[in-house]
């Protein structure tokens, strides 16, 4: 079953902030220029010419682990049923699995993300310390594109505000800006654009023109100039000039080319394709920026879907997280006794009990990897499932083959025994009908299999059942390093690439990386297996590591988890069934 979520605009704006926005929109930038992202062909379609349209913009961020699009309508006779004339909404997928992960309306994503964009241009061409910014445009795009780049540099002491169309609208504007912002740098409202143009460091175009409004001889050297309005073909904002005698930077750059503010400077023969820069390629480190104080530097944003869906992927996890199922009220241990019993009334009748470890995991890793494993796998299937609670983690597990390291712990057989035994006893007692035991740590499998058949038949009335077998385990793992073409053994099974990768998917900064190596490589015969658990790890791999860790990513850990989970569910499921 696909448990997907439905954002609502107040949904999204309880959890969107604009400084997470800038940094989404800047990895989306910095993931397309590495390969990890793609843009797909916009699809459009016409109902009827400029009465009802639609388009759908797309794309896959693989080291986000997503894919998805945005499907914008425009119904010019919705006034008559008292609805908006253009809607957006966003879809993000899951990657590995292809799942729907999350639908949520688009507007306040568009809005935000767009003026995030000319706040990105700022914060990588603009001189640092720049202190006269001119905002040419008052319409819905120019307080997110004032507010973003008030938070990216730090050194402006003066705001002009200029609305060329309409100069009244100037003064509400401001007033309005800075009560919602609360802007205390002075703003000024300003008439003559050529005259604010030439004093200013940074100006940021918000303009639907046709025409350009900004002069190549306004323009002194050293200003930087963030361009948002030209998104169409034959918008302009800028003269065709002025483009020539600047470096000028994009996101797109097909796109940029074809309804940019490039796009008349490129038919003109007067601005070389080849010279225009993506902003990606400044962000990595691949292109430079300005060279001297005198540069004049242009990015112009037309926008594009990896923008979307960075943010829309950051809102999806923010408010699972913090709305929907936050962990304190899917961990046991976080709950008050209130809450339990609610959630037991409510119909949560399953409980997970995972079992884990405290050893060692090689001179990378730390002897709480199965414990940090365990929590983030039992969390990730209490929401694959439903109507499930995690139990606090068993962390102490059967690790005597892992001893001879300093640090790892060991229970005797017996020991883990009647602890997981105690454990399903008080949840039986409690009201839970189903009894999910599972392991991170491959020492513990075993055992836990031996429990669940002994404690089912003692709670005929519940079901107790365990997860993935270590069996299945170590056969994904092969087929793991198959997916990854890489050597059979890589992923190995302790402190390797595959467990290297899912901690870094934590949290990157338990992780080592100066002393990631390369242990025992090759297929787990029985007489590995045999003397690494008789004769102990070392006797196997001197530092502890079955597999070669060298290569762990945070995005090949998103990868390998959402497998594991996927086996999880469907060997629990397949097992409450037969139950």
């Amino acid at each position: 079953m696909n448990n997907f979520k439905v954002f609502s605009k107040e949904d999204i704006q309880s959890v969107i902030d604009m400084d997470k926005v800038i940094t989404a929109v800047e990895k989306a930038y910095a993931y397309k220029c590495d390969n990890k992202a793609e843009l797909f062909p916009i699809v459009t379609h016409s109902f009827e010419d400029g009465v009802s349209e639609f388009d759908i913009k797309s794309g896959s961020v693989d080291g986000a682990g997503i894919f998805g699009m945005k499907v914008v309508s425009a119904f010019e006779g919705n006034d008559k049923y008292n609805l908006p004339r253009l809607t957006g909404t966003i879809l993000i997928f899951d990657r590995e699995t292809g799942m729907l992960k999350s639908m949520m309306d688009g507007g306040l994503i568009t809005n935000m993300r767009t003026g995030a964009a000319g706040a990105v241009g700022c914060k990588y061409l603009a001189r640092p310390e720049s202190e006269t910014l001119l905002l040419v445009g008052t319409g819905a795009q120019g307080p997110v594109l004032l507010d973003a780049t008030l938070r990216v540099m730090k050194n402006i002491k003066r705001i002009l505000i200029c609305n060329p169309r309409s100069p009244k609208k100037v003064d509400d504007f401001i007033a309005r800006v800075r009560e919602n912002l609360q802007i205390t740098i002075p703003m000024e409202a300003v008439t003559d654009l050529e005259a604010a143009a030439g004093i200013s460091d940074i100006i940021l175009t918000a303009v639907p023109s046709r025409q350009a409004v900004i002069k190549a001889d306004w323009i002194r050297p050293g200003t930087h100039l963030s361009c948002i309005g030209s998104d169409m073909e034959g918008k302009q904002e800028l003269e065709e000039k002025l483009l020539a005698r600047s470096k000028v930077y994009c996101d797109d750059l097909k796109q940029v080319i074809a309804v940019g503010e490039c796009e008349k400077a490129v038919k003109q023969g007067i601005l070389n394709p080849e010279e225009i820069t993506e902003i990606g390629d400044v962000i990595l480190g691949k292109a430079s920026a300005r060279e001297s104080d005198d540069d004049i530097t242009i990015f112009d944003s037309t926008g594009i879907a990896l923008q979307d869906l960075m943010t829309a992927s950051d809102i999806t996890d923010s408010i699972s997280e913090n709305k929907y199922e936050e962990k304190r009220n899917l961990l046991l241990e976080e709950m008050t006794w209130v809450e339990i019993d609610n959630a037991i009334r409510k119909g949560f009748d399953t409980v997970i009990i995972f079992a884990a470890s405290i050893e060692q995991h090689g001179p990378a890793l730390p002897e709480s990897t199965d414990m940090l494993l365990g929590y983030a796998e039992a969390v990730d299937l209490a929401k694959r499932l439903g109507n499930a609670l995690v139990a606090p983690v068993i962390r102490p597990g059967l690790s005597a083959h892992h001893m001879c390291f300093p640090g790892s712990i060991t229970l005797r057989p017996e020991t883990f025994k009647a602890i997981v035994e105690d454990y399903i006893s008080a949840y039986v007692h409690h009201g839970f009908k189903n009894i999910i035991l599972c392991s991170s740590h491959g020492g513990n499998f075993k055992m836990l299999e031996e429990i669940a058949q002994s404690q089912a038949a003692l709670y005929p009335e519940n079901r107790i059942v365990t997860g993935l077998s270590l069996e299945k385990l170590d056969a994904s793992l092969i087929e793991m390093d198959k997916m990854e073409n890489q050597t059979i053994g890589t992923c190995g099974g302790h402190a390797c690439q595959w467990e290297t990768s899912m901690i870094m998917m934590l949290d990157e900064g338990y992780v080592r990386k100066d002393k990631l190596q390369c242990g025992h490589v090759g297929e787990l015969t029985e007489e590995l297996l045999d003397r690494f658990f008789n004769d102990g790890v070392k006797s196997v791999s001197p530092i502890g590591v079955m597999g070669d860790p060298t290569a762990s990513t945070s995005e090949k850990g998103r990868r390998f988890f959402n497998i594991l989970q996927e086996l999880q569910v469907q060997a629990i499921q397949e097992k409450l069934k037969k139950d």
